[in-house]
């Protein structure tokens, strides 16, 4: 997934629920570094192959990754999450 900071889904959804579901990596655009940190990988379109061979590579890092996008989802989208993120808009 890949935005602008005027042109994104919203607030990274998209991410969110690739995190929550089977996919183990959300490789997106850097414009979503505040939003998920380390949770996602970030890379630009030209680096997206490279990037994803580099982790299918090493196991260690690709579970680390998808842990630590696993744990994002947990922590920052369950449903106990859901009313105050919509009453902080």
């Amino acid at each position: 997934m890949f935005g602008t900071r005027t042109l994104s889904s919203a607030r990274g959804c998209d991410a969110i629920d690739t995190r929550a579901g089977i996919c183990s990596l959300s490789l997106i655009g850097g414009v979503f570094t505040e939003t998920f940190s380390d949770a996602a990988v970030y890379a630009q379109p030209s680096e997206c192959w490279d990037t994803v061979q580099g982790l299918w590579e090493d196991e260690q890092a690709w579970l680390e990754q998808a842990n630590r996008g696993r744990d994002f989802v947990k922590t920052n989208c369950s449903y106990d999450q859901f009313l105050p993120r919509l009453l902080d808009k």
